[in-house]
């Protein structure tokens, strides 16, 4: 048992370099000895000591890593011993720092000498052939018997420093004898060169080249190769997933044959066929590490890539329905295409940073971590495109997909941005500076845009989250679906200059502004039901035929000028203003069904240089005629009455009026006041103003007619 242990143990040694320790020993020994009397040269050393401490830190790690076998069931005993020996070496690395004579060097010396005593004890298990071992025909079998023990006693395994060669083409009914050899190999320190079902059971490193013709041989340990492996003949199931590293290229020469290939868990430091291979009938494909600049494999279920960068121009191809196509690359500094079919789903959620991009079909495309693309971006998905990290486009960007994630997307340096499939697109941060161009979507959503800027003629909702420019809508060809607006002004430090201004007949139903912006201008004929506004505006002006709801939020913005309101021509019925304080314009007219008008807040009214004019007319405001009383002379027997003149009532235009006394008390400048009552009910009568004062047959009884001053409840014309 210790014998197989410690063979095992000669296994972990070379996996993890096949150094050879004795020479670094004798280094070490023979530099000490040379530098009893230079204290500076122990960097070289030090160096060395370190060297020979990562190997046995080596050894234990693949002791770890090795199979569990009845052969290896406890090999904690060597674990241990070899700890303390790596803690002896950093031990003595750390005593250079303190030598200062010749003592100390010797002391170390011998030190180290007992350290490669104690590793050749604990390699002395392993048997090592120091030849090269040839079996091509029966002689070479019968020789390679002489120099491999194969007997109940013999060594669990075998190191052959030089080339290992087997060939069963001529050894005939001969195959258990050489698996009876070759089963023995752990480790080979040359080239491996099998050809035909050989037995390489215990092998598991070859620091050489790997060469295997016509079928696959048996190597279930193997698990690194220094050099290139070559698959000449290879057929069908070609699986080396248990491959840790190969330190070449690898070359499969007969492509057509092979069903599945697997390297998964490979390191390939080189290529896989000059990085060119057609898979025409493989239904897996998985090519590890290896460098890969056009893969075909149109039969393949499962493509998989496993290369940490793309650094030439690589195009993978794969049509077969419902293909899964997969990248491992973090970076990519050249283009990168993939051609699939609608049913496709290709994952690259590693990559990080890339050139050009190019999805010529899939249903779905993930690149969930590409901060961003210095080139094109072209992806074609029917269902889902996932760019959830991309911050930036340099270039055009073409992104398919019902569903796209650009949330992080915040601006479009250059090129357009086009979304050619998704119907509800949400884009949170894009402040968009460049064209957006989204012909399926009923439905936008963005950080900022001017309408200039944004193509997508079947929009109905379009909403702005924090507006940073003019939005304006100037014909009517201009977003022709649209009918919902919203826009939220991005909330600034200084007063906004952001205007929204619809000046044409379009088919917009509802407009809603909030956030801080300068101006709200609306001219429509149109479809126009519906205005909300929130947060601060300085400039509100109506001018839409159909407006049947108007809810007033908006207040004034500091620093600004005093809020104005203009609103004509609409179907309103009430008006509210008592969010809006500071007001200092208010022109209200021709609103046919208008009667009522709440006046603007009195908590706070404008700059006393703000000149305040109100004019408000044909609008439907309200009031109720009291006729005048004429005068009763006295006589002798009473004191008579005095003329009453006529009393005109109205609760809603008296609070305006209480406005307008507060707000031009507060001001220099100059006032305006213009408000008209078009419905008066006098008697059982409802009629003009002017009706009701010529029924009234006292209506100038007073001191002056009340057609010239009607001083009374209210103030007409003042």
């Amino acid at each position: 048992m210790k014998k197989g242990l410690l063979s095992l143990l000669a296994l972990a040694l070379t996996v993890v370099g096949c150094q050879n320790y004795d020479d670094q020993f004798d280094e070490l020994t023979s530099q000490i000895t040379s530098l009893q009397s230079t204290v500076d040269g122990l960097t070289g050393v030090s160096s060395a000591l370190s060297t020979l401490q990562g190997t046995v830190a080596g050894i234990v790690q693949s002791i770890a890593s090795l199979p569990t076998t009845d052969s290896v069931a406890d090999l904690s005993g060597l674990v241990a011993q070899l700890n303390t020996i790596s803690q002896t070496l950093a031990d003595l690395e750390a005593s250079l720092a303190d030598v200062v004579t010749a003592e100390d060097l010797a002391t170390i010396s011998n030190t180290l000498g007992n350290v490669e005593a104690d590793v050749h004890e604990l390699l002395t298990g392993s048997s090592a052939i120091s030849q090269d071992i040839i079996i091509t025909t029966v002689a070479e079998l019968e020789y390679a018997e002489t120099v491999i023990e194969t007997g109940e006693n013999s060594p669990s395994g075998y190191v052959v420093t030089g080339n290992v060669t087997v060939d069963l083409t001529n050894l005939g009914d001969e195959s258990d004898r050489v698996d009876a050899l070759t089963a023995k190999l752990i480790t080979v320190i040359g080239n491996v060169d099998v050809t035909g079902a050989v037995d390489l059971a215990t092998l598991a490193y070859i620091q050489g080249n790997y060469t295997v013709g016509s079928t696959d041989a048996s190597e279930p340990l193997l698990r690194n190769v220094t050099g290139n492996v070559t698959l000449d003949g290879a057929a069908g199931n070609i699986n080396y997933s248990d491959l840790a590293t190969i330190g070449g290229n690898v070359t499969i020469s007969n492509t057509v044959s092979v069903t599945r290939l697997d390297f998964s868990n490979a390191n390939i430091s080189g290529n896989l066929n000059s990085g060119i291979i057609v898979l025409a009938n493989a239904t897996s494909v998985n090519v590890g590490g290896a460098t890969i600049t056009q893969l075909t494999a149109n039969n393949a279920d499962t493509i998989t890539l496993g290369q940490t960068a793309i650094a030439a121009t690589t195009v993978v191809t794969a049509t077969k329905d419902g293909s899964a196509i997969n990248f491992s690359a973090t970076g990519a500094t050249a283009a990168l295409t993939v051609v699939g079919t609608s049913t496709s789903i290709v994952r690259a959620d590693a990559l990080a940073s890339a050139t050009a991009i190019t999805v010529e079909d899939s249903s779905e495309s993930h690149f969930g971590a590409l901060a961003s693309a210095s080139g094109a971006l072209s992806i074609t998905a029917g269902d889902a495109a996932d760019f959830r990290a991309l911050t930036d486009l340099a270039a055009d960007a073409s992104i398919g997909g019902t569903a796209v994630n650009l949330d992080a997307l915040s601006s479009t340096t250059t090129g357009t941005l086009t979304l050619p499939n998704e119907v509800t697109v949400s884009l949170p941060l894009l402040d968009n500076s460049q064209t957006l161009s989204a012909p399926a979507a009923t439905s936008l959503s963005l950080k900022s845009s001017s309408r200039a800027n944004l193509d997508a003629d079947l929009a109905a909702t379009i909403t702005l989250t924090e507006q940073d420019e003019d939005f304006t809508i100037t014909a009517s060809t201009e977003l022709p679906a649209l009918t919902d607006l919203t826009v939220t002004g991005k909330q600034l430090t200084v007063a906004t200059n952001i205007a929204v201004a619809i000046t044409s007949n379009t088919t917009l139903t509802n407009v809603t502004v909030g956030g801080f912006a300068k101006s709200l201008w609306v001219t429509s004929t149109g479809d126009l039901d519906s205005v909300t506004t929130s947060g601060r505006l300085s400039y509100l002006s109506l001018d839409a035929s159909d407006l049947d709801a108007l809810s007033l939020g908006h207040t004034y913005i500091s620093g600004d000028i005093a809020p104005e309101v203009f609103i004509t021509n609409s179907d309103l019925t009430s008006i509210n203003l008592s969010s809006i304080a500071k007001v200092k314009t208010i022109d209200i007219q021709g609103n046919a069904a208008l009667k009522t008008v709440t006046p603007p807040s009195s908590a706070e009214f404008a700059e006393p240089a703000a000149p305040i004019t109100v004019t408000l007319g044909t609008n439907s405001l309200t009031a109720v005629y009291t006729d005048g009383v004429a005068a009763v002379a006295p006589t002798q027997t009473t004191s008579g009455t005095d003329a009453v003149d006529p009393i005109i009532a109205s609760t809603n235009v008296r609070a305006l009026l209480d406005w307008v006394l507060a707000a031009t008390a507060n001001t220099t400048a100059a006032t305006s006041t213009s408000i008209d009552v078009e419905y008066v009910t006098y008697g059982s009568n409802l009629g003009s103003l002017a009706a009701a004062i010529a029924a009234d047959a006292n209506s100038g009884v007073a001191t002056s007619p009340i057609a010239t001053k009607p001083t009374f409840d209210l103030v007409v014309n003042n």
